[in-house]
């Protein structure tokens, strides 16, 4: 898929990728080349969504940026996805097809380590809603519990930019995974 190398994951294989185990590396062909801006065009994209549509496959993830400061994951969703909260990614959403629902909360029930900086819940509480639309963009800031929900028969189809926060304590005295 061009350079970006897209690549159809199962879920083991994301995450390794979103907790830096260099899936994305390895599955772009290894090429790590040194850029000062990332760029996936828009033909990738379109490519990567009817990739995931074919195999029924919940994404597709291109490589880890030439910093490692950010990743990019197209999310496919036909339905809710886990209850998740990353302590070292903002995830900034962009939605490119179907509607769904974005509930998110500072507050969780059944919280668990998933993997280094990174939760999952078995519900939110007290959540807020935000509907999603083609052409609309989310914000998660880290430390925030989310969950995103397709509505209708249509899959949700939306491209995640995971960026690295600044400031690795979003999730206070959470420990890391191991600790």
């Amino acid at each position: 898929m061009g350079d970006w190398g897209g690549a159809v994951l199962n879920a083991r294989q994301r995450r390794r990728l979103c907790t830096g185990g260099g899936a994305l590396l390895a599955l772009a062909g290894g090429r790590a080349q040194a850029q000062r801006v990332d760029k996936i065009s828009a033909v990738d994209i379109t490519r990567a969504a009817q990739q995931t549509t074919l195999n029924d496959a919940n994404g597709a993830a291109f490589r880890l940026s030439y910093d490692g400061n950010a990743q990019y994951i197209l999310n496919r969703r036909t339905g809710p996805s886990k209850v998740e909260m990353h302590c070292a990614w903002d995830d900034l959403l962009l939605v490119q097809s179907g509607i769904g629902i974005a509930r998110t909360s500072r507050k969780f029930k059944g919280l668990a380590k998933y993997a280094t900086w990174e939760w999952r819940a078995a519900s939110l509480v007290q959540a807020s809603e935000e509907t999603l639309a083609p052409g609309d963009v989310m914000r998660i800031p880290a430390g925030t519990g989310h969950v995103i929900t397709s509505l209708g028969d249509a899959p949700l189809i939306y491209l995640v930019v995971k960026l690295r926060t600044v400031d690795e304590r979003a999730c206070g005295s959470l420990p890391r995974r191991g600790q």
